[in-house]
């Protein structure tokens, strides 16, 4: 399915890929949701659960799982202002965990903060911002996939251990490395990747874990088994594609 919005790290490329390693399985947990780009391209289960920090994505899945279909009818209408404008942006930003506004405006301003800003992470407002296009994604199209799922904005670790079964998969893709090491992530920066490993050694269910390849990574989970997949990042200020491997780390 198309993206509801797109984000830096986000694995639509590699959706197909990353899923072809995925066992069979009952209940599909993601604890770092992101841009669900895994979520929207593999086949449904029985129970999904969605997960992130991040009110921005929180409020999108959430608000889109209940109010799609209206937003679609107030935005083919012209119902939504979608200029680019940076007070407002900023505005929008500070209100996202008001829970005295409307689901739909909210919905409305989660989108219009992270399409309006730097690679769709909602910190800063894009250099791009003089450019005015319309919102055009139907958010009606993902009610079928949505209604059955379970949204929250909770402690990974919360998640991982309120969901955790034999019949549970989870796909986790966290903060990498040399992020948590630059404080990249606002809403995730007291995780580590100690706990992470801890957590995770200790579940029984089976789980697939997205990561850059560091020293650090490789010594901390030498002991799953560790795919290596290959990548294309656009290279800054060029067209040009650098390859990069990523590690997909397992425990089956």
């Amino acid at each position: 399915m198309r993206l509801i919005f797109s984000r830096f790290g986000g694995k639509k490329r590699k959706s197909k890929e990353i899923i072809s390693y995925f066992p069979e399985h009952e209940t599909y947990v993601e604890p770092f949701l992101g841009s669900g780009a895994i979520f929207l391209e593999k086949e449904p289960v029985k129970l999904s659960v969605l997960n992130d920090l991040d009110p921005l994505i929180y409020n999108i899945f959430l608000y889109a799982k209940s109010h799609g279909e209206e937003f679609d009818k107030i935005n083919q209408s012209g119902g939504f202002n979608w200029t680019p404008e940076k007070e407002r942006w900023i505005t929008y930003k500070q209100s996202l965990s008001d829970t005295t506004i409307n689901p739909m405006e909210l919905l409305f301003r989660s989108i219009y903060v992270i399409i309006h800003s730097w690679s769709g992470m909602g910190e800063a407002i894009s250099k791009n911002r003089r450019v005015m296009r319309p919102y055009l994604v139907k958010l009606s199209n993902y009610k079928d996939i949505l209604t059955p799922t379970h949204i929250y904005k909770e402690d990974y670790i919360h998640i991982i251990k309120k969901y955790d079964s034999p019949n549970t998969f989870f796909y986790l893709d966290p903060p990498y490395d040399i992020a948590l090491k630059k404080d990249y992530y606002k809403y995730d920066n007291k995780m580590t990747l100690e706990t992470l490993k801890e957590t995770l050694q200790n579940i029984k269910g089976m789980f697939c874990l997205s990561l850059d390849i560091t020293p650090k990574t490789t010594e901390l989970f030498k002991d799953f088994i560790c795919h290596k997949i290959n990548f294309n990042y656009q290279a800054s200020g060029t067209h040009r594609m650098k390859p990069k491997e990523e590690y997909l780390i397992t425990n089956y």
